[in-house]
């Protein structure tokens, strides 16, 4: 039943009480599942109160807000000298018997169901019907049918009361499932019809690679919208005067050119068919470009920016367009939050120019009143309120608005949020502006998958459990539990921001961790399944950052552990004796406007860190080292975004304080986490030691790596996507740090400063409970090692793998 089929009326007999005319009698009728008690309990009328008509109609509302009265009526009738007894007739929802789907088989109903599941959509038995959620759950299954390309479907809400309950059923007529097969366009002289089809963001044919990721539907909503993408573009070429008309679609068969015997793929199916008319008319000129009214404080920003829109000069719509929203963001940035920039166009055939005004209203600068936030249950405002620029009382600022809501987004406080979650309000009275935050709360509490690969200790496994704001001080408490083949961990961490008061953020740490280095099995053969050396340490960190901008920061990390390695290799020098107290101190530099996950990043993240290592407390060196990482996620603009690059390019150096040698832990062993077609630990140089028992030939480990990563990452279907990458790394270790693995060892030159590559491809699949990608990698090695090693009695081989396929969970960069 629709809104305007509900009655709420207010009978109001007798209404003509006079001014101290008393309650006698209150009472609920109708009403079959819910206590009148509860009902009397949101109601005005009471005995023995004064009757007041105006709030006894605004119960009406109260009521129906509730959303399980079908009807609400109140009335009032005369009961005596002064008194009146009222009346609230109701008449509750039925309640949903059984939810039905008809008219689809098993397997896309089940999937309709998770969809209205997963965005509360869903008709639940025993609850009050609602008949606008029946509506909206409708229009969304409609949607959901369009979106996998049945462009026809329809769907109908049927209601089938009995007594008080009724059954609710989904009438869904799927029509033929067809995609768009080609879009057209008449009339068009001036450009080109593929150009024009490629300002079409939704609303095209599919290629084969594509189509599995939902292109080549049709939506009218969304053709209605590429038809004024395409009329835009037509006046930012020039053609002021240019007009799109209504396209017209029609179903029929369209050859691929391709006949496989493969069902899903390229067939006889009809397709949709899409012509866009289009009138293009003459090439304008903007002949000239002005400004009305006074920008004020904000005279000088823009008549900078009305310097980059030349005249005379091609007329291009969108310039103009994007100037007007220059010159107002330039105005709330001078405080003018309520100035208004109007552009008026003069079109002139006879000389096809257009002339344009900007009339400008910039008002009086208005001071930011209160700053509220919606959402926040259980967030404090106050660890919100820390994160804003703007502040109450000043002058409003739109930039600092802006970055208010980078801030929070963040923060990692509340889910993102974007400048359309921002309300402004003008409070005339007052004269200032109210800033409200519409936010929404990150779970308290949650368990988690996680894994990854983990270089030279292989893979792993395991659940981190997460509180948020247990404490209530605004901090992420988490603890991780995890563990593989070659190693396990457990780390408790508590991380928070703006410490004391300050903007510092602190994190602090306690773990315990082993890890099995099976150096010598990464040349694959039965003799070198041997583990060389196992490392278990406990020990704590505590980091602190400080941030210098919005993007960057600054950062000390220091950590305490206790480390003890043993091994065939113990009496190395290379390896120390017994177990070792240690303790790092890394200052780090950090720059990151990442935005997104996957193939949606987009943005750059640039690291600089300078460990110093010794013993505890830092009372000797033993070692020292640099990394740098730059990583950059960049849309494809060829399609229109919606497909990525990234790349990244990190190096590493590492080396010994004073005279003893660089141990073991302390070296790089880099494999399948820099360069994907080799092992864990693969692209490590070599040495040969004659005395080692089980083979003389050694991975070295490196003192310097350079690595570079590149993908080319596509959304295929929903969590789905698949990458294209090459990548490239080098490692180099010093020959006396080669020397060190025992009695005689030395280094295998052929091994050292070598480059290796793989290209290749990933199915990437984003895993909800992991929150990481599960990765099927295939990878070929142009660029690898393939050396023969003569010693005293024998020839030994070392060879990379031409390629890998394998398995692997976690993102690279």
């Amino acid at each position: 039943m629709c809104l305007s089929q509900i009655l709420l009326g207010a009978v109001l007999i007798g209404s003509a009480h006079p001014d101290a005319t008393r309650v006698r009698h209150v009472e609920v009728v109708g009403n079959l599942r819910i206590p009148a008690v509860s009902i009397l309990h949101l109601v005005s009328a009471a005995p023995d109160k004064l009757f007041d008509p105006a709030a006894t109609r605004a119960d009406l509302g109260r009521l129906h807000s509730m959303g399980i009265f079908q009807e609400v009526e109140v009335d009032s009738r005369d009961a005596g000298t002064g008194y009146v007894d009222v009346t609230y007739h109701v008449t509750e929802f039925p309640l949903v018997s059984a939810f039905t789907l008809e008219g689809i088989n098993d397997a896309l109903g089940e999937q309709i169901r998770e969809m209205l599941r997963k965005e509360k959509l869903e008709i639940l038995p025993a609850s009050p019907l609602n008949p606008a959620l029946a509506n909206r759950t409708a229009r969304a299954v409609r949607d959901f049918l369009r979106d996998r390309k049945h462009p026809n479907a329809e769907v109908r809400v049927v209601r089938q009361r009995t007594g008080a309950t009724a059954r609710v059923t989904l009438q869904i007529n799927p029509g033929p499932r067809m995609e768009v097969g080609g879009v057209h366009f008449s009339g068009n002289k001036g450009i080109p019809e593929d150009e024009l089809r490629k300002q079409m963001k939704h609303t095209r044919r599919a290629s084969f690679w594509t189509r599995w990721g939902g292109a080549g539907r049709y939506v009218p909503e969304e053709l209605t919208s590429d038809v004024e993408l395409v009329r835009r573009y037509y006046q930012s070429r020039g053609f002021a005067a240019a007009a799109v008309g209504e396209p017209e679609v029609k179903a029929t068969y369209v050859s691929d050119g391709i006949h496989l015997p493969i069902p899903g793929l390229y067939g006889s199916n009809p397709k949709l068919v899409v012509q866009i008319p289009v009138v293009e008319g003459p090439l304008f000129t903007l002949s000239s470009v002005e400004i009305t009214g006074d920008p004020k404080a904000a005279a000088a920003d823009v008549e900078e920016i009305l310097k980059k829109v030349q005249a005379p000069a091609l007329y291009d719509g969108l310039l103009l367009d994007h100037t007007r929203q220059k010159i107002a963001d330039a105005l709330g940035h001078h405080g003018y939050a309520l100035a208004r920039v109007e552009l008026a166009q003069t079109i002139d055939p006879d000389r096809r120019s257009v002339s344009a005004v900007f009339n400008i209203t910039a008002g009086n600068p208005v001071l930011v009143g209160r700053i509220e936030f919606e959402g926040n249950k259980r967030m404090p405002d106050k660890f919100l309120r820390r994160e804003l620029k703007t502040v109450e009382g000043e002058v409003f600022d739109s930039s600092k608005l802006d970055a208010s809501v980078l801030r929070l987004n963040k923060c990692n406080l509340v889910k993102e949020i974007s400048r359309r979650d921002v309300a402004l309000r003008m409070d005339e009275g007052r004269n200032v502006l109210d800033i409200t935050f519409k936010v929404k709360e990150k779970d308290r509490q949650g368990i988690y998958g996680t894994g990854g690969t983990g270089g030279i200790s292989g893979g792993y496994l395991g659940l981190i459990y997460t509180a948020f704001n247990l404490l209530r001080l605004g901090e992420t408490l988490s603890f991780e539990l995890d563990g593989g083949a070659s190693q396990s961990n457990m780390l408790l961490n508590i991380a928070g921001s703006h410490f004391l008061g300050t903007p510092f953020s602190i994190a602090l740490a306690g773990f315990n961790r082993f890890a099995g280095f099976n150096v010598a099995n990464i040349v694959p053969g039965p003799e070198n399944m041997i583990r060389v050396l196992s490392r278990r340490t406990a020990g704590g960190s505590l980091s602190g950052a400080y941030p210098l901008t919005t993007k960057l920061q600054a950062g000390l990390g220091f950590l305490a552990a206790r480390d003890h390695i043993t091994g065939e290799d113990q009496q190395s020098p290379a390896v120390p004796a017994g177990p070792v107290n240690r303790s790092d101190i890394t200052p780090f530099l950090l720059y990151d406007s990442t935005t997104g996950i996957g193939p949606g990043a987009r943005g750059y993240r640039v690291g600089v860190s300078h460990a110093l290592s010794g013993n505890m407390f830092l009372r000797s060196l033993d070692s020292t080292s640099d990394s740098f990482q730059f990583a950059g996620y960049l849309g494809d603009p060829l399609s229109r975004g919606r497909n990525s690059f990234a790349f990244m390019v990190q190096g590493s150096s590492v080396r010994p304080h004073g005279g003893p040698p660089l141990f073991l832990d302390r070296r790089f062993f880099p494999g399948d986490e820099s360069v994907r077609g080799f092992q864990g630990g693969g692209l490590s140089p070599w040495a040969y030691v004659p005395d080692n028992s089980t083979s003389p030939l050694q991975p070295a480990g490196a003192d310097m790596m350079i690595g570079f990563a590149s993908e080319y990452r596509v959304p295929l279907y929903g969590a789905l996507s698949g990458v294209a990458f090459v990548d490239l790394g080098w490692t180099h270790v010093s020959p006396f740090e080669a020397s060190q693995l025992g009695a005689g060892a030395r280094l295998v030159k052929e091994t050292n400063g070598l480059l290796r590559a793989s290209v290749g491809g990933e199915l990437r699949l984003q895993l909800p409970m992991v929150r990481q990608p599960a990765r099927l990698i295939f990878a070929w090695n142009p660029l690898r090692l393939r050396e023969t090693i003569r010693s005293p009695s024998s020839l030994l081989s070392l060879t990379d793998p031409r390629g890998a396929v394998r398995f692997a969970l976690g993102n690279l960069f």
